[in-house]
């Protein structure tokens, strides 16, 4: 919040990143109703609301006034409280005076001392002004209790508002840790039931009739939009609906096919299975009869071996009784032989003798 041109599109635009957020650059106000920018940063969303400056070029306070009533009660109807307000000043700007200091004393009435330590005071564009001339503006503002002093006082605090997205998200995530609670003028019209002009802020608008007539204008565009976001949401939540049931009747038809070909597989491979069983034993039963005849004929070779062993030892043992006998027939002939040699040479002489001796070598 803030007058008009303190930089709070600007704020909001840079933190956001947001490129649709209008910005003002001359005197006159871009921002002419309530909007809600949402962000998410550091695992923390963040929900900023841009409302119309005050001193604007189109409303005049009172407009503004029932427009943020408005807005703060249909958001404190749905149970949405706020974590801080940051109250924008420009530090170029002269000493508060006027309806300045009027549309301050009205925003000090609009939160309610309650809620003063959720309040952060910063001042904007210190890059136009010295630094002298910027503290001695910043020191005015703290210490007179017309101005901003009474709020330091409750618990608000004064910053200088970062240039930077990455100092701006710091002051945001220190925010966002504060005790969230209501402003004085969401309990006076939802709590107590009081007419806008009956509140603190209100009561002091010049056209008390015209501001509650614009409080309910607001209402009712609000109620409107909220309708129509709820149709929306009813609509979309329907074509979610209707997605997901045909997603779902296609998950289940591709589930029903991949059950189907799991199962036409399995019988395949049960099929393929069975087959190779019965000509593995096919196979096995073959080998057993191959092997059985192996061993039959090897049993016959074997036999037909020993009988031929039998048969040969046999033969060789007639042979070596025959060659034994014939032997023992020559070495009797050869004794019957020498000995009627030695009888003849009894006999007959010298001369016999040397034939005895040149037969033996003979022999």
């Amino acid at each position: 919040m803030g007058a008009t041109g303190a930089g709070k599109s600007t704020f909001i635009k840079r933190v956001t990143g947001r490129s649709d957020i209008q910005i003002g650059h001359a005197l006159t106000s871009e921002t002419l109703e309530c909007k809600a920018y949402s962000f998410r940063e550091a695992d923390t969303n963040f929900c900023l609301v841009d409302t119309p400056g005050f001193n604007d070029t189109y409303l005049d306070d009172a407009a503004i006034l029932a427009q943020l009533a408005a807005f703060l009660e249909s958001s404190y109807k749905a149970q949405v409280r706020l974590s801080a307000i940051v109250y924008l000043h420009p530090i170029a700007s002269q000493r508060l005076e006027g309806s300045a200091l009027n549309n301050l004393a009205m925003f000090r009435k609009l939160c309610g001392t309650d809620f003063y330590p959720n309040v952060i005071l910063a001042t904007s564009f210190w890059g136009v002004v010295d630094a002298e001339t910027g503290r001695r503006r910043e020191v005015e503002l703290r210490e007179n209790d017309e101005f901003w002093g009474a709020m330091i006082k409750r618990g608000s605090q004064i910053v200088r508002l970062p240039d930077d997205r990455e100092g701006s998200v710091q002051l945001l995530a220190r925010l966002a840790g504060k005790q969230r609670t209501a402003l004085q003028i969401q309990r006076e019209l939802v709590d107590q039931g009081l007419s806008i002009h009956n509140t603190a802020a209100g009561a002091g608008s010049k056209n008390v009739q015209a501001l509650e007539a614009l409080r309910k204008e607001f209402s009712d565009r609000l109620a409107a939009l909220a309708a129509l976001r709820d149709a929306e949401m009813q609509r979309r939540e329907a074509e979610f609906a209707k997605l997901r049931a045909e997603q779902d009747e296609a998950f289940e038809a591709g589930l029903r096919k991949h059950r189907e070909d799991m199962e036409a597989m399995k019988a395949k491979h049960e099929a393929l299975l069975r087959e190779q069983a019965t000509k593995r034993e096919k196979a096995m039963k073959e080998q057993e009869e191959l092997l059985r005849k192996q061993r039959l004929e090897t049993e016959k070779v074997r036999a037909q071996l020993e009988r031929m062993a039998v048969e040969e030892a046999e033969t060789v043992a007639v042979r070596v009784l025959a060659e034994k006998e014939q032997a023992s027939k020559k070495q009797t002939l050869q004794v019957r032989h020498t000995r009627e040699v030695q009888m003849n040479l009894i006999g007959g002489g010298g001369s016999s003798v040397y034939a005895t001796i040149a037969v033996s070598p003979a022999e």
